[in-house]
């Protein structure tokens, strides 16, 4: 993971270690960015500190990792991702993570239902799969993000094998850690909702200034509240209790299209956060619904004027 991503994914196993007892591994500081998104971990920060954790408490320890991400609730990453309503959104929130941050290796949903979910941690090309320590690392951080969100009694099984809550040392030499078919099962009792969500926080009306027809209002305000999961037009239609066709003609006697208008959400969104939140640039493109970074500051800059660091820089002093 590069970026944002990357430097949380390292502050969340250094807690996960002090959380069990373990002596925190000393990452010197030029290799770890004073800002968060405007630099990137080296992939060799997070091998070596993986190799720590092993050392400290065995391949075992590394699922337990994840529980760390509970320290850091607050933050913005952790609440786009625990805001998600149900278990198979946080994945495919956590999909489009590894998208957005070019991730080499990503998480395959292979099949699901309201009680559990069978995944694949694979990698894009041929020969490079993450071995047993990266993947260990993810199902717990996935893990711990799930109870974030609110389900309960949440478990992980390879085969047979429990792997959350807690490996046991004898499982981790069983063969079906060797066999790449093998699946990841995650299994929850309930999901608890939470009174307040991510949603929630964000703006309902950045499209009722102007001179906006009525339509393209309610279609543009009801992307802006679904960015996290790239809102489509059937489901916006049915959000307004419209059906996709006659929305879509109602857009083309105005003027407009679909697209056009998620485009203009994703964009005002992002103006929104660069004024008016700390997040770092690599955040704020991930949570405006951005393909990637470069594709936020090319769209960003071509349809604002300014690059969206010079848009923070000129606009949000003092703020």
């Amino acid at each position: 993971m590069s970026e944002f991503a990357s430097l949380a994914m390292v502050r969340v196993l250094e807690r996960g270690l002090s959380e069990l007892g373990m002596r925190s591994h000393r990452i010197h500081n030029k290799d770890v960015p004073e800002t968060p998104g405007e630099a990137t971990v080296a992939l060799d920060v997070k091998r070596a500190l993986l190799a720590h954790a092993i050392r400290e408490g065995g391949v075992t320890c590394l699922v337990r990792l994840g529980r760390g991400v509970h320290h850091f609730s607050d933050e913005p990453t952790h609440r786009a991702m625990t805001s998600a309503s149900t278990p198979i959104e946080l994945l495919q929130r956590w999909q489009r993570l590894e998208k957005y941050i070019h991730s080499l290796h990503r998480v395959e949903v292979l099949e699901g239902s309201e009680n559990h979910l069978s995944v694949a941690h694979r990698s894009k090309c041929a020969g490079m799969e993450p071995d047993l320590a990266e993947s260990l690392v993810v199902v717990g951080v996935l893990a711990g993000l799930l109870e974030a969100m609110g389900a309960v009694d949440v478990t992980v099984h390879r085969g047979a094998i429990p792997v959350y809550p807690q490996l046991l040392e004898q499982d981790a030499a069983e063969p079906v850690w060797l066999d790449p078919k093998s699946a990841w099962v995650f299994r929850w009792s309930a999901v608890q909702k939470k009174p307040e969500s991510w949603a929630d926080s964000t703006p309902s009306n950045l499209f009722d200034a102007g001179d906006w027809p009525l339509v393209a209002k309610q279609v543009g305000n009801a992307c802006v509240k679904d960015l996290m999961s790239t809102p489509t037009l059937s489901g916006v239609a049915h959000r307004l209790a419209s059906s996709p066709r006659s929305l879509q003609r109602r857009l083309s006697e105005a003027g407009l299209s679909y697209s056009q208008l998620l485009g203009e959400a994703r964009r005002r969104m992002a103006a929104w956060r660069l004024l008016t939140s700390p997040a770092s640039l690599s955040e704020v493109g991930f949570f405006s619904g951005y393909a990637d970074q470069a594709h936020f500051t090319r769209d960003f800059r071509k349809r604002v004027g300014l690059t969206p660091a010079q848009y923070r820089k000129e606009f949000a002093t003092g703020r």
